[in-house]
C-alpha cells in the first residue's frame, strides 16, 4: 500500500471484556462460518464474542471459568467439524476444548511454568507452545503425540510461529523466539516416529537484539520475518542469512506484540501506551495511536478495515479506518476518565530505566527458595496469582521488582505493588541458628530500628514553610502554590505522592543554608514511610549522591535546629533495609564526615538522635555479611568509645548501651579475647553506675566467653 492510500485508525468501539489483563487473543468462525473472537484473561476466565457485519458483540456468547489465569490462545480449524480451542495457562496447563463446550475434552501438561504462547498448522495438526518453562513442544493433536521438544534455549519462549521457509525447500519449521534475546529457526518436517520427543534439527540462529524478544511475524513472500523486544526496537531478518535487513524504531519502552494488519502493513503494542501501525514495503511507521492504558498486550485485526487491542485493563479496544466509526460521546466520556486515570500513575519512558536481561532469581528451581540462598522469600498476590519473591537485603528493590515483572510478564504498574511488599516484609530478623550468640541472649540484639516520625508543631512548621518558600525569587527554587496545596494535604502519607514530593525536594535542597532546617525536618518525616523512602533512594538519591552528602555535612551546622533535623534525617534512612543498605555502603563517608560527639550542640534531643544513629548501624550486624565486617565492628566501637563524659543524657546512655549489646552479641564471635576485654572494659569505666545495673550487657559478655 502506497503512503498516499494509507487511511488512519481511530477508535470506535470500548467493550469491557474481563476484569484484569487480557493477555492474547484469536479470530476464528465457527462450524457454521460465523465469526467470533475468543479471549483470555489473568481473571481466569476466556470468552468468546461474535462479530456480526464486522462489529463485535458486546457482550459474550460464552465464558470458560477456571482457577489459574489464563495467557495464551488458539484454535485449530477442523473441516466440517467443531473447531478446537486451546487456552494456555499460568500453571504450564493447557486446555483443550470442542468450540462451544465448557467442559474441557482434554488437559495438555507439557509445561510446568506459564505458557506464553501456542500457534497451530492447520495443514497438519500440529500444535507448538512455547513457556517460561524454556521448552517449546511440538504435538500432534490427532495422534496425541508429542513430535518434539525443543530445549535449546537458556530463558523464556515468548513466541513460536509455523513456516515454510526456502531455506528448507518449503518444509515445514517452526521458528522460536526467546527472552534469551535469540531466535531459532528448526526443521520439524520429520514423521519419522524415532525422533519423537527428541529436539528437531537445528537450521539458523537470529541474534542482535540487546534485550528479551517477545513476538514474531513471517512475511513468506519475502523470505523473512520481523521481531519486536523489550530492547525497543523492531527488525526484519532474512530467513535463509540470519542477515538483520532493516532495524525500526518509535516506540519509547518495551514492545509486546507484533501482528498483522493486512495491505503490507503490521502493527505492534507494549508498554509505552501505544500502538503503532508500519509499512512493510518503505519500513516506517505510518501512525501512531495512544491509548488510556499503559500496557498493550495484543492486537488482532477482524477485518481490512478493523483491528482490536487490549491490555491490563481489561478493556476490548476497537480501531476503525473507517471515517464514520466513531466513539460515542457517552464511550468519549469514557476514555477521557481512564486517560485522566492513567495520567496519576508513575510512569516513565525506557530511557530512565536499565533494560535488564531476563535472569537471575525466579529462575532458580523452586526448592531452593527455602534453603536460605535468599534474606527474604516475600508472599504477594498479584491478578489473582500467589508469588513469591526471592530477595537479598543489599539489592534494590526497584531493580528487583523489575526483574521480577519481566519475568512474569507483569505490568510495569504493578512495579509499585511489588516494592511496597518488599519494602514492608524486609527486615533484620533475628535468626535462632543453635549454639550461638543471638540464642544465648534473652535481650539482644535489639532488631528494631528507632525512626523519628512524631510530627512537629504542624501550625509552626507550615508557617516556617511558608515563610521560608516565599523567601525564594526563583520558580527554580520556590513551590508554587498549588503543588504546595497538594503536597501539604498528603503531609502524613507521602507514599500517595511520592512522585511529586521528590520532585519538589530537587528544589527545596538548593535552599540556602539558613532555611534547609526546615528540609530536613520534612525530609525526616517523610522517610518514615517506607514506599517514600524506597522511592526517594532509587529515584532521587541514587543519582544525586552530593545531596545525601550535603545531610552529613550538615550535622557540622552548630545552629541547634541544622544539626538536630539533619541528624535525624539520617537516622530515619534506616525505615527501610533498602536505606539500611544504602547507609552501610556510605558508612565510611558518615564516620568519616559527620559530626563528632564533642562537636554536638548541648541538647538532649540532638545526642539522644545522634546515639540512635549508631544504634540503627548495629542492628544491620543481624546480617552476618555485616557481623564479619572487623573494620565496621571497630569503627561502631570508637564511636561508643568516644562518647565518653560527652552524653549525661540518662536516654542517650541507654542507647549507647543497646548500641554496644547489639555489637557484642553480632560481632563479638570476631573480636579476639584482649579486644573483647578492651572493649569491655570501655563500657565499664564510661558508664560505671549504668553498666552495674544492666544485666543483659553482662550476660551477653558471658555468652560470647562461652563461645570464644
Amino acid at each position: 500500500m502506497a503512503t498516499s492510500e494509507f487511511k488512519q485508525y481511530q477508535l470506535s468501539k470500548l467493550i469491557k471484556a474481563h476484569s484484569n489483563a487480557i493477555r492474547d487473543m484469536f479470530q476464528y468462525s465457527d462450524i457454521s462460518g460465523s465469526p467470533k473472537l475468543v479471549t483470555v484473561s489473568r481473571d481466569c476466565d476466556a470468552k468468546i464474542f461474535s462479530i456480526i457485519n464486522g462489529t463485535i458483540n458486546d457482550y459474550p456468547d460464552l465464558v470458560f471459568s477456571d482457577s489459574v489465569a489464563m495467557s495464551s490462545v488458539t484454535v485449530m480449524p477442523r473441516t466440517g467439524q467443531v473447531p478446537m480451542l486451546f487456552f494456555g495457562c499460568a500453571n504450564g496447563a493447557i486446555f483443550v476444548h470442542f468450540d462451544g463446550e465448557t467442559t474441557p475434552l482434554n488437559v495438555l501438561t507439557f509445561h510446568s511454568q506459564n505458557v506464553c504462547t501456542i500457534r497451530t498448522d492447520p495443514n497438519t495438526k500440529l500444535l507448538a507452545s512455547g513457556s517460561w518453562d524454556t521448552t517449546a513442544i511440538v504435538y500432534d493433536v490427532e495422534s496425541d503425540k508429542v513430535r518434539f521438544r525443543i530445549m535449546a534455549h537458556s530463558q523464556a519462549i515468548q513466541d513460536v510461529a509455523f513456516l515454510n521457509p526456502s531455506i528448507a525447500n518449503r518444509r515445514l519449521c517452526l521458528l522460536t523466539i526467546s527472552s534469551d534475546k535469540s531466535c531459532i529457526l528448526w526443521d520439524i518436517s520429520s514423521n519419522d516416529p524415532s525422533s519423537f520427543g527428541l529436539s528437531p534439527v537445528q537450521l539458523r540462529t537470529y541474534l542482535g537484539h540487546e534485550d528479551c524478544v517477545r513476538g514474531c511475524l513471517i512475511e513468506p513472500a519475502r523470505d523473512c520475518f520481523y521481531t519486536v523486544s523489550n530492547d525497543t526496537t523492531i527488525k526484519c531478518w532474512n530467513i535463509t542469512t540470519t542477515e538483520e535487513m532493516s532495524t525500526m524504531i518509535g516506540h519509547t519502552h518495551f514492545i509486546y506484540r507484533i501482528a498483522p494488519l493486512g495491505n503490507n502493513m503490521f502493527m505492534t503494542c507494549g508498554e509505552d501506551t501505544t500502538i503503532r501501525l508500519w509499512s512493510m514495503i518503505e519500513q516506517r511507521e505510518l501512525q501512531s495511536i495512544t491509548l488510556p492504558v499503559i500496557s498493550i498486550w495484543c492486537l488482532i485485526a477482524i477485518n481490512d478495515t478493523t483491528f482490536i487491542a487490549s491490555g491490563s485493563d481489561g478493556m476490548l479496544y476497537v480501531l476503525s479506518s473507517d471515517p464514520s466509526k466513531k466513539l460515542s460521546s457517552e464511550q468519549m466520556s469514557v476514555v477521557n476518565q481512564l486517560r485522566a486515570k492513567q495520567n496519576m500513575i508513575e510512569y516513565a519512558e525506557v530511557v530512565h530505566l536499565p533494560l535488564y536481561e531476563q535472569v537471575s532469581l525466579e529462575q532458580l528451581p523452586a526448592s531452593s527458595l527455602g534453603r536460605n540462598y535468599y534474606d527474604e522469600v516475600v508472599p504477594m498476590t498479584l491478578h489473582g496469582l500467589k508469588f513469591r519473591i526471592p530477595f537479598n537485603r543489599p539489592n534494590d528493590p526497584w531493580d528487583v521488582a523489575l526483574d521480577f515483572i519481566h519475568l512474569y510478564n507483569l505490568e510495569l504498574t504493578d512495579q509499585a505493588s511489588i516494592v511496597r511488599a518488599i519494602v514492608s516484609h524486609s527486615k533484620y530478623n533475628r535468626k535462632n541458628n543453635g549454639n550461638d550468640a543471638f540464642s544465648d541472649s534473652s535481650e539482644f540484639p535489639i532488631t528494631n530500628m528507632v525512626l523519628f516520625v512524631s510530627p512537629p508543631n504542624w501550625e509552626k512548621f507550615i508557617l516556617k514553610f511558608v515563610e521560608f518558600n516565599q523567601q525564594q525569587t526563583s520558580n527554580e527554587l520556590k513551590i508554587d502554590d498549588q503543588t504546595f496545596a497538594k503536597i501539604s494535604t498528603e503531609f502524613n502519607n507521602p507514599g500517595s505522592n511520592a512522585e511529586l514530593l521528590v520532585e519538589c525536594y530537587r528544589k527545596l535542597f538548593n535552599w540556602p543554608n539558613n532555611c534547609r532546617f526546615v528540609v530536613y525536618d520534612l525530609l525526616r518525616m517523610n522517610l518514615g514511610n517506607q514506599y517514600f523512602s524506597s522511592y526517594f533512594l532509587h529515584n532521587y538519591i541514587n543519582s544525586n549522591k552530593s545531596t545525601f552528602y550535603s545531610i552529613v555535612l550538615a550535622t557540622k551546622d552548630a545552629n541547634m535546629a541544622q544539626q538536630l533535623t539533619s541528624i535525624r534525617c539520617l537516622t530515619n534512612m534506616f525505615s527501610t533495609t533498602h536505606g539500611s543498605e544504602y547507609m552501610f555502603k556510605e558508612f565510611d563517608f558518615i564516620h568519616q564526615s559527620i559530626v563528632q560527639w564533642k562537636q554536638l550542640v548541648n541538647n538532649r534531643n540532638v545526642h539522644l538522635a545522634y546515639a540512635t544513629l549508631w544504634f540503627n548501624f548495629s542492628v544491620m550486624l543481624i546480617d552476618f555479611r555485616k557481623n564479619q565486617n572487623i573494620g565496621f565492628l571497630n569503627s561502631l566501637m570508637s564511636i561508643i568509645a568516644a562518647s565518653d563524659q560527652q552524653s549525661s543524657y540518662t536516654d542517650t546512655i541507654g542507647t549507647i548501651l543497646n548500641t554496644f549489646g547489639n555489637l557484642l552479641v553480632g560481632g563479638g564471635k570476631s573480636w579476639s579475647e584482649l579486644d573483647l576485654v578492651r572493649n569491655f572494659t570501655v563500657i565499664v569505666r564510661n558508664y560505671p553506675k549504668t553498666y552495674a545495673d544492666c544485666y543483659e550487657i553482662k550476660r551477653a559478655v558471658i555468652n560470647i566467653n562461652k563461645l570464644s
